[in-house]
């Protein structure tokens, strides 16, 4: 048995994949190594994720139906914090859009 071995990568922005093949090129290995850019870019996703349902999350426990996406839109933030009747729940629902508007750039910045 041969013991020479063939390496291949192929470098990303976001990810690095790696084989390991033998010498009649059966994969003896193969991984995805994430790079630095990439976790960032999916941890912040998720937080912008985690985010919006906490903010639909807010509505609803107020009986606010929020379907669709204009929920977070900031030209109708007014409309929607306006049907929010007590004010601690609709200081929060300003803060959890404060953090929306905050992690959105971190994520454009990370995009790979």
């Amino acid at each position: 048995m041969s013991q020479e071995k063939y390496i291949g990568l192929n470098v990303h922005q976001a990810s690095i994949s790696a084989a390991v093949m033998d010498p009649s090129g059966n994969v003896l290995m193969e991984c995805l190594l994430e790079t630095k850019l990439g976790r960032s870019y999916l941890t912040v996703s998720k937080e912008i994720t985690r985010t919006m349902n906490r903010i639909k999350s807010l509505y609803r426990s107020c009986a606010i139906p929020c379907s669709g996406a204009t929920v977070y839109a900031p030209r109708h933030r007014g409309e929607w914090l306006a049907k929010i009747m007590e004010p601690g729940v609709r200081v929060r629902a300003q803060h959890l859009y404060q953090q929306l508007d905050n992690l959105q750039p971190l994520r454009l910045e990370a995009r790979p």
